[in-house]
């Protein structure tokens, strides 16, 4: 299932948009575009606000028993009169916890689909101009060790004949010296 880029870049603008209204009410600024940008993993961002919504959990009951109503408060949540307070906000973020969680999926999936976006093809064709010149030098290298290595061969070869003879002109020496000693 292949999807065009008009639409992937329809999706990652949508997306975008939503964590960018995410954001500003987590942050409370009027507009979108007063939101401050930081580079930030979704991830990171979600685990932070897990964080937050614990600790206050654990300072207010109400917050827990909040929790537990979830369901029948859900249509009261998204009205902007919850938004201007600590409790409210953290209403809103405790019922879109679920789908908090499912964009940070979606931006990973999202950014796994970037690495894909179709340059790999591109890319391999032009590396392979690249890696000719190399795979050539590596064969002329191959063959030059390989011809280096045989006349290191040879050159052991000749240095071990070269010391054995020694060693043997050595052995009949002392032997001569033995005889002479011994007369």
């Amino acid at each position: 299932m292949s999807v065009d880029s008009d639409t992937q870049q329809d999706m990652i603008d949508s997306i975008n948009y939503r964590l960018d209204k995410l954001q500003n009410n987590l942050t409370g600024a009027a507009d979108i575009h007063q939101v401050q940008h930081y580079p930030f993993c979704a991830l990171d961002m979600t685990s932070r606000i897990q964080n937050q919504i614990s600790i206050f959990e654990s300072k207010h009951a109400n917050v827990k028993d909040l929790n537990s109503k979830l369901d029948e408060l859900r249509p009261y949540l998204t009205s902007e009169e919850y938004l201007h307070d600590a409790e409210g906000i953290s209403e809103v973020i405790l019922s879109r916890a679920d789908d908090i969680m499912k964009q940070a999926s979606e931006l990973e999936r999202l950014e796994q689909l970037k690495q894909y976006d179709g340059t790999l093809s591109t890319d391999v064709s032009s590396l392979q101009h690249r890696v000719k010149p190399l795979i050539e030098v590596t064969l002329h290298q191959t063959h030059d060790t390989e011809k280096m290595t045989s006349q290191v061969q040879e050159v052991v070869a000749r240095y071990n004949n070269v010391i054995s003879a020694i060693s043997n002109q050595f052995l009949v020496w002392d032997e001569l010296l033995t005889k002479l000693e011994t007369k």
